[in-house]
């Protein structure tokens, strides 16, 4: 009797060593490790990864509360491809704080951080990540507007509509986390194209 037992013990630690390991490879990705979609997001077991501009991860961040407050902020209405959304930024705080990333997973694939500059060699102005975030300095306000600094929807899972609620989250790079919503709103001024400019 015990030999079957010992036989029963051994096929079984056989069996689950496979299933054992495989739970052991639920880690978040390795900081510096190359990604290839900027902007997007991973949380694994309560850190979440950023796909920075340099299409590498940044390190697992612990959830905090971030200080960072909004106001004023709406979302460009769109149907398909991408938009932005715009608004005021306030660090109420003595600390400068760096937003390097965000997300509105209902309404988006991801979200970047970007900005609009001076193509080299032309007069032509063109959209590009923010290599290190948005800087939001301590005691200060920054404007997201069209034409300058915004937060580009990637992918629209579904159409953004006038007086739609847009929730997203905003990532500091010290883990701070601020949950608002902003509302979408049709946008026509200085003709804006948040399709092809030049990214």
């Amino acid at each position: 009797m015990k030999k079957y037992i010992a036989v029963f013990v051994a096929l079984f630690a056989l069996i689950a060593t496979p299933v054992a390991a495989h739970e052991g490879h639920d880690h978040g990705p390795k900081t510096g490790a190359a990604c290839t979609m900027s902007g997007s997001t991973k949380t694994v077991k309560g850190l979440t990864y950023v796909c920075m501009p340099t299409k590498v991860w940044s390190k697992g961040l612990k959830k905090s509360k971030s200080p960072l407050t909004v106001k004023d902020q709406w979302v460009k209405a769109a149907n398909t491809g991408m938009t932005a959304a715009f608004g005021f930024i306030t660090n109420p705080t003595k600390k400068d704080i760096y937003v390097i990333g965000a997300r509105s997973p209902k309404y988006a694939t991801m979200l970047q951080l970007h900005e609009v500059v001076k193509k080299a060699g032309s007069n032509d102005m063109v959209m590009q990540e923010k290599a290190k975030g948005f800087l939001i300095p301590a005691g200060k306000t920054v404007e997201l507007k069209p034409g300058g600094d915004h937060l580009m929807f990637m992918g629209l899972k579904k159409p953004i509509t006038a007086g739609a609620i847009v929730p997203i989250t905003l990532i500091g790079s010290q883990g701070e986390q601020l949950r608002f919503t902003a509302m979408g709103k049709v946008f026509t001024g200085a003709n804006e194209n948040y399709e092809h400019s030049g990214m």
